[in-house]
């Protein structure tokens, strides 16, 4: 009987959060002006022969191949919604493994509530707002870098593999003995693979974090493990040329009429055409805050390995959203942001699991980790008033 019950009931945090995930994107879906219609509608371009699919396809073919390639709208949203639900579950599960394997006794039972409890709110974790963003510009996403959104399918599709990636890049680096059919490698090759083929977004600023950690070990004696650690690198480059070609020159797929490039721009071009240029550095370093506060309170976290790399990410991808844009009829979607959430809540994340063991000593009881867990809460309840927001608006601003 025990077994069954533990059978039954072992992830049942993960079968909650699908339904409830479930009916909060149909209602996005139905009420919010999102993404979401927009790729549903591309579909059904597809199915109607009057496009062909985006050289990142994943997401678009999976939801096809889910609906029976069909061309009943009801049916494609059904299926983007279950797929944007699973993602984001899967999102919740990578984010509890990390959080099990940064504590130690997780048979405890406060222990293992208490990492559920922290894996379910860093789904809601959103920047604070202020009375300027909120109540003059009306913004609670645009003037802000958060680490969770609502409104883009495919970066919800393509975060939980960003995730693993993060995971297995902090494997890889500690490995002694490494070759070609190393499950590491191998790992790392197929996930940088499927993003790419998802939303390329995140492996901008994973490939050079990656060269960067096999070129600090690099020396001629360990020369044939740095090629093999590079295979993903190699591959994956070759995936993203071609993924260029086809969406710059070639046009495979374009959701829009005329061609596209990418430019360098002036800082920050993309986030001025939304908010007054003055502005910008406020709401960039409210945006960082949380990992800020535990940065001064604990100056020791610049020792540890996660944070270090989640850091390193969210550097190049902070260069690439502030430079890098389109021209042409994609110049003002953003492109080159979409990066920054993911890298916020990995930066986040790593701060968290820096944090964990001091949850369950009485560290816990100091006045810094204090002041750091109430401004955790604070951006917590944001992202439940960030929900709120987007339904009295109608929109995900």
């Amino acid at each position: 009987m025990d077994f069954k019950k533990n059978l039954s009931f072992k992830h049942i945090d993960l079968v909650v959060l699908f339904v409830f995930f479930y009916f909060l994107f149909w209602y996005l879906f139905l009420f919010i002006s999102t993404d979401f219609n927009e790729h549903t509608d591309f579909i059904l371009r597809v199915n109607a022969g009057k496009v062909s699919y985006t050289p990142h396809f994943m997401f678009f073919y999976l939801v096809n191949l889910m609906s029976g390639f069909t061309s009943k709208i009801s049916l494609i949203r059904i299926a983007t919604v279950v797929i944007v639900s699973g993602s984001t579950v899967a999102k919740y599960y990578i984010t509890k493994q990390f959080l099990y394997s940064f504590s130690t006794d997780i048979n405890h039972r406060f222990k293992k509530n208490a990492i559920v409890f922290i894996a379910v709110m860093l789904l809601f974790f959103f920047s604070i707002p202020d009375i300027y963003n909120f109540y003059t510009l009306r913004y609670m996403y645009l003037s802000r870098v958060p680490s969770v959104l609502w409104h883009n399918s495919t970066l919800i599709f393509v975060t939980p593999f960003a995730l693993a990636l993060f995971k297995e890049h902090l494997k890889v680096s500690k490995l002694e003995k490494v070759n070609f059919f190393n499950k590491e490698i191998i790992k790392i090759t197929v996930l940088t693979i499927l993003s790419i083929f998802i939303k390329p977004s995140f492996i901008f600023v994973f490939f050079p974090v990656y060269f960067l950690s096999i070129l600090r070990y690099f020396n001629l004696n360990n020369f044939k493990k740095s090629v093999f650690k590079s295979i993903p690198l190699i591959i994956g480059s070759v995936a993203l040329i071609l993924q260029y070609i086809a969406i710059y020159y070639l046009t495979i797929g374009s959701f829009y009429e005329g061609k596209s490039e990418v430019v360098i721009g002036y800082a920050f071009e993309f986030l001025n055409v939304y908010i007054p240029y003055w502005y910008i550095p406020v709401g960039l370093i409210i945006s960082y805050v949380f990992p800020i506060a535990v940065l001064i309170c604990y100056k020791e976290i610049l020792k540890f390995r996660p944070f270090l790399y989640a850091l390193a990410y969210s550097f190049f991808g902070f260069i690439i959203g502030t430079f890098i844009i389109e021209e042409g009829p994609r110049k003002f979607h953003g492109n080159f942001t979409w990066q920054n959430i993911i890298c916020m809540y990995m930066l986040v994340l790593a701060c968290i699991l820096f944090l964990l063991p001091k949850l369950f000593t009485k560290e816990r009881y100091t006045n810094k980790f204090i002041v750091i867990s109430g401004l955790f809460f604070l951006h917590v309840i944001s992202g439940f008033l960030y929900l709120f927001h987007m339904y009295f608006s109608g929109h995900f601003s």
